[in-house]
């Protein structure tokens, strides 16, 4: 279940820079190390039961996760169990951490995932809610490795002459809605190829990344993290 949750943190900060990540079973090759780890360990920050520390992480590479820690790798819609720490929520934290960005404080980003302090992601009737970036930490890591530039998945066509248009940034499409599925930004044109009445679709990072298929684009509005599409 954590290298599940590690694998979808590492997925939802690719869908907004530049960068792909690839799992490595040799460690020697690897840029980033993860390690869980008790007490003293192998840097100069020890893992201490008198002080609550989950992790440390520095753009070294370097990601330790406390596995004296009592650890919970939630879905959508779980029941928060207050003893437990949310290891989706600390995983994107601090690989936050390894790509650059630092904590965020700022009392107009108080859903930014960088935030110092831990706290558990929930809607509104008191429900786990998968964490994502919000607008401020994906300005700021889009400040330290640019645009992503998506490429577009041209398999199964609706027909030989049927194309997806270039994608456009920070677009959302309002109403039209047909389907969405879980995908990111190169798989939606795919999709929306091979779905009836599809004329349209949008990407953002809900749960990890989703495909929003539309039957059509006639109102736009802007919204940042979002690829919008047309056929």
């Amino acid at each position: 279940m954590k290298v599940k949750a590690l694998r979808e943190a590492f997925d939802i900060l690719s869908s907004q820079i530049p960068r792909e990540f690839e799992e490595v079973q040799n460690e020697n090759s690897a840029d980033i190390k993860i390690k869980f780890v008790t007490g003293q360990h192998s840097d100069t920050q020890p893992f201490s039961r008198n002080k609550i520390i989950y992790a440390h992480a520095d753009t070294s590479g370097i990601l330790h996760f406390n596995d004296d820690t009592i650890w919970k790798v939630y879905e959508n819609g779980d029941k928060i169990m207050p003893a437990a720490v949310d290891f989706n929520w600390v995983a994107l934290h601090e690989l936050g951490h390894v790509l650059g960005l630092p904590h965020n404080n700022d009392i107009k980003a108080p859903d930014s995932i960088m935030r110092e302090d831990y706290k558990n992601s929930v809607d509104a009737r008191g429900f786990y809610l998968r964490p994502r970036l919000d607008l401020a930490d994906i300005d700021n890591i889009k400040k330290i490795y640019g645009e992503k530039v998506v490429r577009q998945n041209r398999t199964g066509a609706k027909n030989a002459n049927s194309k997806c248009s270039e994608y456009k940034s920070n677009t959302d499409i309002i109403g039209n809605n047909l389907i969405n599925k879980p995908g990111q930004p190169e798989n939606c044109c795919g999709f929306c190829r091979v779905t009836k009445d599809c004329e349209a679709f949008i990407w953002n990072s809900h749960n990890g990344g989703t495909c929003w298929l539309k039957s059509g684009s006639a109102i736009t509005a802007p919204a940042d993290g979002f690829f919008m599409g047309t056929i």
